[in-house]
Order: structure tokens, then C-alpha cells, then sequence
């Protein structure tokens, strides 16, 4: 019976409302507008009702609180109805049972079940026959009776159908009923699928029997790739101790140009320290010559001036000697004037005495003599006084030439020992730069061996990196070579294993290859092998081979086969599939055998080569494949 019903967010129920339903009651009353429908409305909704039209809206999401004045929207609608079960009436052990529905704004919706998401087709399977649900008979409205009384039979039988809870059962029917049709349409495409596979299946068949010959064909092709393999790995295994050999005497090669490189930087470094310090020489020189030059330039100047300053001494002391000779003769002549009037005047004293009466009358004359020999005296005293200062300048010059010669003679003493100074320094100088050329020559020379000793370590270091780039491919191949040869091993093992096994022969090979090798009695001791295993051909032509031989590459080989065919025709052994076999020709060709001879249970072939048409010349045609083919000894006529 119905218990409870809450609702929180659905149309006019803003706030969470629970409504108790206890023993009794059996209406809900209320003045209009107070929400009885809206009940209604969640009861149906609960129930998994899907049209928004029976819930008096447009769409789904109308049953959500739309707000009001003084409330705002809800962003969800949540009912829930709870039922009890303690009778039993739904088909659960629950004694409570709680039904949820809740709807959010953007249109997802969930049911709860016992507050567990469920799904509609549950919540209607738990309420199916019970008479409660959105169809059923639980929920009248206004006007459903006259529907249910003015129904058609069928309407109204389901309806009885309902009340009588056998609708329940009707619908599982129906569903079983869909399966049914859903699994008849899946075995209908089954048989499609079925006749389609069935088609393919002899083509498939076909295509495995083409992989097993490819296999094969592929563990024979793996077999010679790897003895190429293993002789490729012996070659690269050679030239690996000849390179290493090579790298180890390249290695000391490098060391000895190393080494040599090292002795010439050392020199270098010499040579740049000598370099250096005769540069530093030739700077010294260079100042203390640029020195002694301004020294000399000076002294130079001096010489000019003093010896300017000596002509123009000399010049003077030319000219007052030329003035001192003058005066000289004008006081010589004055002298021999005064002796000679001296003379005159001895004379005249001597005629004085005779001729006193002479010196009256030359009284004036005397006295003009006397007066001209006073005036020529004081003539002669200030040529004396002249003389004198002249003779003082001349010495007082002669000195200052003396003083001028003895400093020219020094000033040309030092400038001849600066001049030597200069010499020597410039012949110093000069062994200098020859030696600074010379060393220049010998670090042109070490800086040529130094280029040549770097070109051949480049030379060397890059056939080393050469022969490590070889080393290291020939170690990469002799990796890839021995991971090959490993997997050649894994392999060889293997097919060692299945040719023991005999993987890839049919049964009845296997059947007689082994009776072959357990029994050395006739007919058994007959058998020599199989074809495959009897043939050997080169890599070049094996596929052209396996295409020729196609399944006759199973045939067994017989030294005769008349014995294994006597005792196959007695039936005391059965084969247990189709047998090929082929006779030796060499043995067979004294046997009576039609060229095609068939039995129950094993063919014989046996063709004539010179019979068959020469096709050598055909286009696309290698050769025969017997050329091809080396056979065992004893078998040689088998190809």
C-alpha cells in the first residue's frame, strides 16, 4: 500500500513536502490551487510517466520550480514514493519500497530504486500486473471511465488483463517473442555467413596449402641465406683482425706524429721565446739607436752652429788680421817715416850746426815737422792703442777659435765615437735582424713542419676516425652477423627438429619414411628418400625448382618398387593417405612399367627426357630443370 510521498522542487512544492499516506486515509482535499493535481501529477510522474502533455506542460523540464517573486528557481525536481511491502504484493524481498524520480534544467533525468539508479523498463517491470502505473487502472482521471465503458474489446480485455495481473507475463511474451525473431534474423545471417565462409573455405584451403609450400620454401631459402650468412661473417670476421690490425698500427702511427707534434710545438714555443726576446732586443737597440740618433741629430745641430758661429769667428779674425796688417803697415810706414825724419832730423841737427842760420828759416818748418811728428807720435800712440786692442781681440778671438777648434775637435771627437756607437749599433742591429731573419726562416720552417705534421695528424686522425667508422660497422655487422647466426642456430635447431618431426609431409610419407628407417627388411630397405630431400639445387633456382616439382617433391624415391607393391597388394598394411613414388630410372628402366600405371592407393610416373619438346629457346625459359639438379650418389639418374 502506498506510505509516503515526498516532493522537493516539482511545480508548486518549492520546499520539501512529505505527505504521509497512514491507515484511513484515503483523499487528498484542498481549496483550488493548493496543489491537489500537482500530486496526481507525481504520482504519474513517479510512476514513469513520458508525456509532458498528461503532466499539463510543454516539455519535461516544466515540472521544475519556476521561482516567484520572492523565491528563485529551483535547478532540479525531485519526487519520491515510498510503498509498503510487507504483504508481498511487489515482486521484491524488500519490506519498503522507495521509487525516485529527478529531473535537472538542461534535460538529464535519472529513476531511483531503493535510492539506487535504475532504469524505467525496471520501475515498469516491478509495477507490471499489480494495477499501479501510468497506463493502469491505479490512476482514474476526469473522463476515464466513459473511455474504459466506451473501449473496444481489446481495450477493455486489457484492462481485466491488467486487474488480473496476467499482463505482466503477456508482456515477457511479447519480448521473448522479439528475442525469438532477433535470434532467427542472427542464424539467418549465421547461414549467410556460413554458405559464404563454405565458398571461401576451398579457396582458403588452396591458399594454405600455398603457405605451407611457402613456408617450406622459406625455411629452405632461410637455410642458404644463413650459410651465406655464416661465410659473410667469416669474411667480415677477416677483414675486422685487418682493420683492428690496421687501427693498431694507425694508433701508433698517431702517437709517433703526436709525440712529433709535441716536439714541434715545443720547439715553437722556443722559437716564439727567442723570437720574443730578440724582439725585445731589436726594440732595445731600436730606442737606444733612436737615443744616440737624437743625441748625434743634437750634437749635429751644435757642430752646425759652432761651426757657423767659426766661420763667421774666422771671417772677423780674418778681416781684423787683414785690419791688423793694414795698421801694421800704416805703423811700419809711420815708423820708417819717423826714423826716416828722425834721420832727417839728425841730419837737420847736424846741418844745425852748419846751418844755424838754416833753422831759422826752417824754424817753422821744424816746428810744422815737430808738430806734424807730435801729431804723427799721437797718430802712432792711438795706432799703437788700436794695435793693442787689436792685438787683444785678435787674442781674445784667437782664443775664442782655440776654445771653438778644441770644442769642435771634441764635438767631432764624440761625434766620430757616436758615429762608431751608430756604426756599431748598426752592425749589431743588423746581425740582429739576420738572426731575426733566420729565426723568422727556422719558425717559417718549424711552422711548415708544424702545417705538414697537422695535415698528416688531420690525415691521420681522419683515417682513424675512417677506420673506427669501419670498425664500428664492422662490429655493427659482425653483431647484426652473429644475432643472425644465433637466429640461424634457433633456427637450424628448429628445423633440425622439424625435419626429425617431418613437418610439412603428408601422413603417408611420414608412414612409409618411417617404417623406412625402422626396418632394414624388404620391402621396407627399398626406400631411399623422398625427392626434396634426395635433390640439391642452388639458392639461385630453389624457387624455380619448388614451382617445377609442386607436389611431386613428396614423392617417395625406390630402388625398385616392384617389392613394395607386392606387399601394399597382399592388404596387410593400409596406407593412411594418397603416396607418390618414383623409381630409380637405372634400376626401373629393366622393369616392364607403363608410363602411367595407377593403383588404389599410389600413382607411378615415369617420362622419357628425350622425348620431351626443347623449349631452351623459348622466351623466358632458363633451362631444363634436370640441369638445374645434383642428386645423391646412386640417385644421379633421379634428375
Amino acid at each position: 500500500m502506498l506510505k509516503s510521498l515526498e516532493l522537493f522542487g516539482f511545480k508548486s512544492f518549492a520546499d520539501r513536502t512529505r505527505f504521509d499516506f497512514s491507515t484511513g486515509i484515503t483523499c487528498v482535499v484542498g481549496p483550488n490551487g493548493s496543489g491537489k493535481s500537482n500530486v496526481v501529477d507525481a504520482l504519474k510522474w513517479i510512476l514513469g510517466d513520458q508525456s509532458a502533455k498528461s503532466l499539463r506542460g510543454k516539455e519535461m523540464t516544466d515540472v521544475i520550480f519556476n521561482g516567484s517573486a520572492s523565491r528563485k528557481a529551483s535547478a532540479y525536481a525531485e519526487a519520491t514514493i515510498t510503498f509498503d511491502n510487507a504483504s508481498g504484493w511487489l515482486p521484491s524481498d524488500a519490506q519498503e519500497i522507495q521509487i525516485g524520480r529527478r529531473i535537472w534544467r538542461n534535460g538529464d533525468a535519472e529513476y531511483l530504486l531503493n535510492r539506487a539508479t535504475a532504469r524505467l523498463k525496471d520501475i515498469k517491470d516491478l509495477f507490471m500486473g499489480t494495477g499501479a502505473g501510468t497506463s493502469a487502472y491505479c490512476i482514474i482521471e476526469q473522463g476515464r471511465v466513459d473511455q474504459i465503458l466506451q473501449a473496444n474489446p481489446t481495450s477493455r480485455r486489457a484492462v481485466f488483463e491488467e486487474a488480473a495481473g496476467i499482463s505482466r507475463f503477456k508482456a515477457r511474451k511479447v519480448e521473448a517473442q522479439r528475442k525469438l525473431e532477433r535470434v532467427a534474423q542472427n542464424l539467418e545471417r549465421l547461414t549467410d555467413i556460413v554458405d559464404e565462409v563454405e565458398a571461401q573455405l576451398n579457396s582458403t584451403r588452396s591458399q594454405a596449402a600455398k603457405a605451407a609450400k611457402y613456408r617450406e620454401v622459406s625455411v629452405g631459402l632461410k637455410q642458404w641465406w644463413h650459410g651465406l650468412a655464416a661465410d659473410d661473417c667469416r669474411h667480415l670476421t677477416a677483414e675486422l683482425d685487418v682493420v683492428e690490425t690496421d687501427l693498431a698500427s694507425s694508433a701508433g702511427r698517431i702517437n709517433a706524429l703526436t709525440e712529433q707534434q709535441r716536439q714541434i710545438e715545443a720547439r715553437e714555443a722556443a722559437f716564439d721565446a727567442d723570437l720574443s726576446k730578440l724582439d725585445d732586443k731589436l726594440r732595445e737597440v731600436d730606442r737606444r739607436g733612436a737615443a744616440w740618433r737624437e743625441s748625434i741629430a743634437g750634437h749635429e745641430t751644435t757642430l752646425q752652429h759652432q761651426t757657423a758661429r767659426l766661420g763667421e769667428i774666422e771671417a772677423e779674425l780674418a778681416r781684423l788680421q787683414k785690419q791688423q796688417l793694414v795698421l801694421g803697415r800704416r805703423a811700419q810706414e809711420t815708423h820708417d817715416e819717423i826714423i826716416l825724419k828722425q834721420q832727417r832730423l839728425a841730419e837737420f841737427e847736424v846741418d844745425h850746426a852748419g846751418n844755424r842760420h838754416k833753422i831759422a828759416a826752417h824754424d817753422d818748418q821744424l816746428q810744422l815737422a815737430l808738430r806734424s811728428l807730435s801729431a804723427q807720435r799721437e797718430q802712432q800712440e792711438q795706432d799703437r792703442t788700436r794695435r793693442l786692442e787689436l792685438t787683444k781681440a785678435v787674442s781674445s778671438t784667437s782664443s775664442t777659435v782655440a776654445t771653438l777648434r778644441a770644442a769642435l775637435l771634441a764635438a767631432q771627437t764624440t761625434h766620430s765615437k757616436t758615429q762608431s756607437q751608430l756604426d756599431l749599433l748598426d752592425g749589431t742591429l743588423a746581425e740582429q735582424e739576420l738572426e731575426r731573419d733566420k729565426s723568422l726562416g727556422r719558425v717559417d720552417e718549424a711552422s711548415q713542419t708544424q702545417s705538414a705534421a697537422q695535415q698528416s695528424l688531420r690525415t691521420t686522425q681522419a683515417r682513424r676516425i675512417s677506420l673506427l667508422g669501419e670498425q664500428d660497422e664492422a662490429k655493427q655487422r659482425l653483431g647484426e652477423q652473429r644475432e643472425q647466426r644465433s637466429a640461424a642456430l634457433a633456427r637450424k635447431s628448429l628445423l633440425e627438429d622439424l625435419e626429425l618431426r617431418q613437418e610439412g609431409l603428408g601422413i603417408g610419407v611420414k608412414d612409409i619414411l618411417n617404417r623406412a628407417r625402422s626396418s632394414p627388411h624388404p620391402p621396407w630397405n627399398s626406400v631411399v628418400g623422398s625427392v626434396a630431400d634426395l635433390l640439391d639445387v642452388d639458392l639461385e633456382h630453389a624457387a624455380l625448382l619448388e614451382v617445377a616439382l609442386g607436389p611431386r617433391a613428396q614423392l617417395i624415391v625406390l630402388r625398385e618398387y616392384q617389392s613394395l607393391l607386392d606387399y601394399l597388394n597382399q592388404g596387410t598394411v593400409l596406407l593412411t593417405n594418397r603416396v607418390g613414388f618414383v623409381a630409380i630410372p637405372d634400376r626401373a628402366a629393366s622393369q616392364p612399367v607403363p608410363s602411367v600405371w595407377q593403383q588404389s592407393r599410389f600413382v607411378h610416373l615415369q617420362l622419357d627426357p628425350a622425348t620431351l619438346p626443347d623449349l631452351s629457346r623459348e622466351p623466358g625459359v632458363v633451362m631444363r630443370a634436370d640441369a638445374l639438379v645434383l642428386s645423391d650418389r646412386g640417385t644421379t639418374g633421379l634428375a
